[in-house]
């Protein structure tokens, strides 16, 4: 599977899995992690900034529901770093 699509699987695994997990327990908070990228569009980000819009379109779907059962849900923001500096 390629990494971007891994990315969008994988967040709506975990949420999905966060959400039964937390819905038992009695309440919690779901935070997601997405990118700058998906409001700048910067050169070369193509898929990288698809693949975070699809996480935070994914959020953006599940939080009407969470509401209704005590959950919430974050979605943290960062800067895309160039991967030769780490």
């Amino acid at each position: 599977m390629p990494v971007k699509m891994g990315s969008i699987v994988g967040t709506f695994l975990c949420i999905k899995e966060a959400t039964n997990i937390l819905v038992c327990g009695g309440g919690g908070k779901i935070v997601t992690l997405s990118s700058s990228t998906t409001a700048s569009f910067k050169e070369k980000y193509g898929a990288y900034t698809a693949s975070k819009a699809a996480v935070e379109a994914i959020k953006n779907s599940w939080v009407r529901g969470l509401r209704v059962v005590g959950l919430l849900s974050m979605l943290l923001l960062q800067d895309p770093c160039d991967k030769d500096v780490l």
